[in-house]
């Protein structure tokens, strides 16, 4: 896999001085020259494969912090600051991102602070102006206040022009402006007052990424989670068979003394969740009530998330505690997200999903099939299987509604999804729309030229009340076509399309493509690698690509 990373001489040189380690004695002991050492710390040579897990274990650090898995992020999301109208005239190349995280890393850690905080505000304000543009009452008490600053003017400007206005009349002014100040004093109150009452309906967005970062630098993997859902299992049910809502209720009655009804789930107003809220628990009644749209896997998943929060709450908050969260919503997001992950790990256990996956070829709707689990379920489960003796192919998951709302994201090292926006129209995710319930797969070549095999499918909510609309999104996995030959998806595409990838990008606003038909947006960055960056391209033994 081609995989863009931060040069990793500064790190290397940093982690060998804090072992206190000459070059003499750290190249002895990885068995290379000292020369070769010297040029590696200066980023003058690749590094990867063997060599690089021997520097890692004589340095006694981990690979993934030598390699710079978080670097990488850093420069993804200073790089993302290049698509803001704001930089339009700025040459933002990758180069420079590079050496601000490989210098000054927490410089760049401010940097990104400071856009996504930028990003929150921009949110909050459009959000206040629809709610002040639509909202009747807010509408027509600003249409009062205008009209009383206008009558207000209006009256001054009459004493100030006409200073020999008799005094009957000039008191009749006075009055009348007192008058109407009044008005405006207590309409302008009474405005404020509702408006601290109310609740803006858009939250920041930045809680959201901030869980985003933490799963991704986790590798959306947590080995201790994963215990504790087998051991959950295996106080649920002692067969290796599908645990379904039978087995779950049971659970719950005998070791919490919940009962479990179907009906309403009132919005909880003290939490922000992207989705429509699905379960609540009323200690009072011991009652534990499912929405009462949800049947088979869904019901069955939100069963498992209520056994997994109550009895394993502490490490679930303890796992949250040990990311860089900086707020407590995002720390009650990330909670939410691991309880989610531990309720999956409940339902499809780690070595079954692994080995259905591999022998199936990722077929997700046949491995849903075998597993008793929806299509969105085994996409998200598949992206967590990075055990390293039994580890899947790298997979990206997102999930969007019809307008372009992406509401749920896990990237790549090599392949970051959008943040802010939609991502490039021309990807399967957006197709799938248009072929409702079946898969949509792809092969698409980015301007740099990695290739990676998008797979899309529109999912529905099973059951709404009569009239309402059905909720319909588009989830999507995708992974570089390195691995194509490990899946269904990727032979078939491959044959089928004659080896001939879709040219797209990542967003219109990076998109160096000028003959796009879909471009919806001018691009605004600057080529982000120029001639004399391609020349610094280099292949590990790995085949890793370094700049």
């Amino acid at each position: 896999m081609h995989v863009t990373r931060t040069p990793i001489g500064n790190r290397l040189r940093a982690a060998r001085r804090r072992k206190r380690l000459t070059q003499t004695r750290l190249a002895e002991l990885a068995g290379i020259s000292v020369s070769y050492l010297n040029l590696i710390e200066h980023d003058k040579r690749p590094i990867g494969g063997a060599l690089l897990g021997r520097l890692a274990r004589h340095l006694e650090i981990d690979l993934d912090q030598l390699v710079g898995v978080e670097d990488a992020r850093l420069v993804q999301q200073l790089m993302d600051l290049a698509g803001e109208p704001l930089f339009r005239d700025l040459p933002l190349a990758e180069k420079g991102a590079q050496t601000i995280v490989t210098r000054e890393p927490e410089w760049a850690r401010a940097v990104v602070r400071l856009h996504n905080a930028w990003h929150s505000a921009g949110e909050l304000v459009e959000a206040v102006t629809d709610q002040l543009n639509r909202d009747p009452y807010v509408a027509e008490t600003s249409h009062e206040i205008l009209s009383l600053i206008t009558s207000i003017r209006s009256f001054s400007e009459i004493l100030a022009e006409h200073s020999d206005l008799p005094q009957a009349q000039r008191s009749r002014f006075v009055s009348l402006m007192a008058k109407e100040s009044a008005k405006l004093a207590g309409s302008a109150t009474t405005l404020f007052s509702f408006m601290s009452d109310r609740e803006v309906e858009s939250r920041p967005s930045t809680p959201a990424g901030e869980v985003d970062d933490f799963m991704f630098d986790n590798e959306n993997y947590f080995p201790r989670l994963e215990e504790a859902a087998d051991a959950l299992r295996a106080r649920i049910a002692k067969s290796s068979t599908r645990l379904g809502e039978d087995a779950l209720i049971a659970h719950l009655r005998k070791r919490h003394s919940l009962k479990v009804a179907f009906g309403d789930v009132a919005p909880d107003p003290l939490e922000h969740p992207v989705s429509r809220r699905r379960q609540t628990i009323d200690n009072k009644r011991a009652t534990l009530t499912l929405d009462a749209t949800l049947t088979g896997p869904s019901a069955a998943f939100q069963l498992a998330l209520a056994a997994f929060r109550l009895e394993h709450s502490d490490l679930l908050q303890e796992t949250a505690n040990l990311g860089t969260l900086t707020t407590d919503d995002a720390r009650n997001r990330a909670v939410q997200a691991l309880a989610r992950y531990g309720a999956a790990a409940v339902l499809m256990p780690y070595d079954r999903i692994f080995a259905a996956a591999e022998a199936m070829h990722y077929d997700v709707q046949l491995i849903a099939s075998q597993l008793g689990a929806t299509f969105e379920q085994v996409c998200h489960r598949l992206t967590s299987l990075k055990r390293r003796d039994a580890q899947a192919i790298p997979l990206a998951f997102m999930r969007t509604d019809p307008a372009g709302n992406i509401s749920k994201r896990l990237n790549l090292p090599d392949l970051r999804l959008p943040r802010h926006g939609g991502a490039c129209p021309l990807w399967a995710i957006y197709r799938a729309f248009q072929m409702p319930g079946q898969i949509c797969r792809q092969l698409i070549e980015l301007p740099d030229g990695r290739r990676f095999v998008l797979v899309a499918r529109t999912v529905t909510r099973t059951a709404v009340a009569f009239g309402a609309p059905q909720p319909m999104h588009s989830v999507m996995l995708a992974f570089n076509a390195e691995f194509a030959h490990r899946t269904v998806y990727g032979e078939s595409l491959l044959r089928s399309s004659g080896d001939r990838p879709t040219p797209a990008g990542i967003t219109c606003r990076l998109c160096p493509r000028p003959d796009c038909s879909q471009r919806a947006f001018a691009r605004i960055a600057p080529q982000q690698r120029r001639n004399e960056d391609r020349e610094q391209l280099a292949l590990d033994t790995s085949g890793n690509t370094i700049l």
